[in-house]
C-alpha cells in the first residue's frame, strides 16, 4: 500500500501520520497483509490492539494471523459506526475536507477502525479527534468535550458533552449581555426584571430575552407614553383603535370610559375630559350651581349648613370655589346669609373724604380718599375693596382701592356702582 502524506496545513497532519506509521515499511498495494501486521498497524493508529490481524485486524490485515482465528486474536466481527464517529466524519467535511477521504476509510461504515474487535477504541479516537477539531475551529459540527478545557473561547464552559456559552452570569463578560439563560446556555440581555436598570426598559421579556418597556398594558398606566403596550416593540403608546383597549373606547389616543355622554349612566351621566364619566361638567349639571375641575358636584349642602338663603358659602371640596346661596331682590343687602335693608346715607366728608358704605358696620361713613393697597382688602380701609387691573402699556398689575357702594348714586361723576347680585353690594369704578 502506498503512503498518504497530508499537507501540513491540515490540522490533522500530525495525527495522520501517526497512524500511518503503524503501516510495515514494506507493504505494498494489492500486497496482502498477515493478522499480525494489520495488528500493527492497528495499535499504532488507534491504540492498544490485537496480536493477531485476519479479517477484522488492523489497518491493511487481510488474512487471519496467529493467535487468531478467521476475525483476528481479540475481537469479533465489525459493528456499525457509532454516533461519534459519524460525529467526527461530520466534522472533517466541515473543518478539513481533504482529510476526509482517509476519516471515511477509517470510521465510516465497514471502515478499518471496525474490524479490529474493540469497537470502544474507535469511538473514544472518533470523540478525540472532534474535540481537538472544535478546539481549533470552534465549528458547531464538531461541539463535543469532555470538561471545560477542552472548549474553545467562545464557548468555554463544558455542559453534557457540549461546549456552551455559559452555566451562569459570571460566566457572560459583555456588558450588554450580562444573564446566562437557563434555557439556551447563551448569554441574553435579562433572565429576570432585575437585569433590566433602565427606568424607560424595567422589564424583561422572556420571549425574547431583551429588557423591554412594557410587558402588558398595566405596566402602561401612568406612564406618560400611551396606555397600550404593542406587541411588537414592547413599549407604551397611545391606542389606535377600540380593539386596543380593555374598555373598548379608544379616545384621542388614550384607553378611556368614553368617547360621548352616550356612553355614561348613573350618577355619572357626563363624558369628561380625558374620557372619564363624571357626575358634571359644567355649573348647569350641579343643584348646588358649582362643578369641580374633577367634574363633581361640590357644595351640595353648603348653603343649607350654614343656615344662609343669600349670598355665599364654602365647601372645601370645592377648592375655595364659593357656592351661591341665593339673590336678594328691591336693593336689600345680605348679611350672614339673610337679606337686610340698606342703611341710610347721612354723611356729611369734609374734602379729603368721601362718603362710602362699610360693609362690616353695614353703615355708610366718611372715609379717606383714594388709598392705596397691595393685593389685601386691609391696605384700603373700611368701606373700599382692593381691586386690579393690567396695564395696557407696561403689562404689569396695577392695584388700588375701590370704594363700595350699594347704588349708582354712592359712587363720585354719577359713576355706576357694579353690584354683586348675591350679596347686594358692589363697588365704584
Amino acid at each position: 500500500m502506498k503512503r498518504r502524506i497530508w499537507p501540513r496545513e491540515s490540522f490533522l497532519y500530525a495525527w495522520l501520520l501517526a497512524a500511518l506509521a503503524g503501516l510495515p515499511s514494506g507493504c505494498t498495494e494489492g500486497t496482502p497483509l498477515t493478522g499480525g501486521q494489520g495488528g500493527a498497524g492497528a495499535m499504532a493508529a488507534f491504540g492498544p490492539g490485537g496480536a493477531g490481524g485476519g479479517t477484522a485486524g488492523g489497518v491493511g490485515g487481510n488474512t487471519a494471523g496467529t493467535g487468531g482465528g478467521p476475525d483476528g486474536g481479540v475481537g469479533g466481527t465489525a459493528g456499525a459506526p457509532q454516533d461519534a464517529c459519524d460525529q467526527y466524519i461530520a466534522c472533517v467535511a466541515a473543518t478539513t475536507p481533504i482529510g476526509l477521504d482517509a476519516a471515511l476509510a477509517a470510521y465510516g461504515e465497514s471502515g478499518s477502525c471496525w474490524l479490529q474487535q474493540n469497537d470502544q477504541l474507535c469511538i473514544d479516537a472518533c470523540r478525540a479527534g472532534t474535540i481537538a477539531a472544535h478546539k481549533s475551529f470552534a465549528d458547531p459540527t464538531c461541539n463535543a468535550c469532555n470538561t471545560s478545557d477542552d472548549c474553545p473561547s467562545s464557548l468555554p464552559a463544558c455542559d453534557g458533552g457540549r461546549c456552551i456559552e455559559c452555566l451562569f452570569d459570571a460566566e457572560c463578560k459583555d456588558g450588554s449581555k450580562p444573564a446566562c439563560s437557563p434555557d439556551s446556555k447563551v448569554c441574553v440581555e435579562c433572565t429576570g426584571d432585575a437585569h433590566c436598570n433602565s427606568p424607560s426598559r424595567p422589564f424583561c421579556d422572556q420571549s425574547t430575552k431583551r429588557c423591554a418597556g412594557c410587558q402588558s398594558n398595566d405596566d402602561c398606566i401612568g406612564s406618560g407614553s400611551g396606555t397600550v403596550c404593542d406587541p411588537t416593540t414592547r413599549s407604551c403608546r397611545g391606542c389606535i383603535s377600540d380593539t386596543e383597549c380593555a374598555s373598548g373606547v379608544c379616545n384621542a389616543g388614550q384607553c378611556a370610559q368614553c368617547k360621548t355622554d352616550a356612553q355614561c349612566s348613573g350618577d355619572t351621566p357626563r363624558c369628561g375630559l380625558g374620557g372619564a364619566c363624571v357626575e358634571c361638567t359644567d355649573n348647569a349639571d350641579c343643584a348646588s350651581g358649582t362643578c369641580t375641575l374633577f367634574g363633581s358636584c361640590c357644595g351640595k349642602t353648603a348653603c343649607s349648613d350654614a343656615g344662609a338663603s343669600c349670598g355665599y358659602a364654602f365647601d372645601p371640596l370645592c377648592i375655595l370655589t364659593p357656592i351661591v346661596c341665593g339673590q336678594c331682590g328691591g336693593g336689600d343687602v345680605c348679611r350672614g346669609g339673610a337679606c337686610t335693608a340698606p342703611p341710610p346715607n347721612n354723611c356729611a366728608c369734609s374734602g379729603g373724604e368721601r362718603c362710602a358704605y362699610v360693609r362690616e358696620s353695614h353703615e355708610y361713613r366718611c372715609v379717606p380718599k383714594d388709598p392705596d393697597c397691595t393685593a389685601s382688602d386691609r391696605d384700603c380701609g373700611p368701606g373700599h375693596v382692593c381691586d386690579s387691573f393690567e396695564s395696557q402699556i407696561t403689562g404689569d398689575r396695577i392695584y388700588y382701592c375701590a370704594q363700595r357702594c350699594l347704588k349708582n348714586a354712592d359712587c363720585p361723576g354719577n359713576g355706576t356702582c357694579d353690584v354683586d347680585p348675591n350679596t347686594g353690594i358692589g363697588k365704584c369704578p
